[in-house]
């Protein structure tokens, strides 16, 4: 009897430590885990706190894109399987949920703003310009998304991204896309959206699709009567060009 006990007792101290290391663990775990899902592209920098309640910069792999960040794993959902993050600002006010699931992931009360080269740095082709100097992206980013649910077997809600100040720095130059606007809906186990753009150098349109892990889309830059002379040199950087002069690029993110 007094082996048991003294057995129960050992296996109840390894136990408690593991479990106190769990929960102690340092924020900076975070950093290798934001990597590993987005293969290098997003990084978190000055990490403090624990990997469960903690803060940290935001940052893109070439640091060209800084942003101060907050998070909070709420306890019970992971119970059920659920990683439930609540964003924070900096000074801890609320930016909405996100919730990830096995191959599933949901967006509650999302109202997060962000340096438009977070989302380019997913981008192959744009982050391999913006990396050897050739391509520099500005403006930012406001996404907003009350409800959006998202698996491969389905989905619903919408998922509203509006790019302003929009800006790319292409071969040193300066093209404004003015105001783009991306909407995006969950349907039929599909994302499908639409892009738009106004008020810039050039007409923007596009489309996005995606299945599973993988987003990508079509994106047309098409000339306008006032589009200058260097800017339509610059534009068989982006892709491949019509006989119009419009640039279509096909692009991918996601595994």
């Amino acid at each position: 009897m007094r082996r048991t006990a003294i057995g129960a007792s050992g296996l109840f101290l390894v136990v408690a430590a593991i479990a106190a290391i769990a929960v102690l663990a340092p924020a900076t775990m975070v950093d290798a885990a934001l990597a590993a899902q987005t293969r290098g592209a997003w990084r978190l920098a000055d990490a403090r706190g624990l990997w469960w309640h903690g803060a940290g910069v935001l940052s893109s792999s070439d640091g060209g894109a800084r942003m101060p960040l907050g998070w909070r794993v709420a306890w019970l959902p992971l119970a059920r399987g659920t990683l439930s993050i609540d964003l924070l600002t900096a000074d801890g006010s609320g930016l909405g949920t996100i919730e990830l699931r096995r191959e599933a992931w949901s967006l509650r009360d999302l109202r997060l703003r962000l340096p438009a080269a977070f989302a380019a740095a997913l981008v192959p082709r744009m982050a391999a310009l913006a990396g050897s100097g050739a391509l520099a992206t500005g403006g930012e980013l406001d996404l907003r998304a009350r409800t959006f649910d998202w698996s491969p077997s389905g989905g619903s809600g919408t998922l509203d991204v509006q790019w302003n100040r929009a800006r790319l720095v292409i071969a040193g130059t300066t093209v404004d896309f003015g105001t783009v606007a991306v909407a995006i809906a969950a349907q039929q186990g599909r994302l499908q959206g639409t892009l738009h753009g106004t008020g810039g150098d050039l007409a923007v349109d596009g489309t996005i699709g995606g299945s599973g892990s993988a987003v990508g889309g079509t994106l047309t830059l098409r000339p306008l009567p006032s589009t200058g002379e260097a800017l339509r040199r610059s534009l068989p950087l982006l892709g491949t060009q019509d006989g119009s002069g419009a640039v279509h690029i096909d692009w991918h993110a996601g595994r």
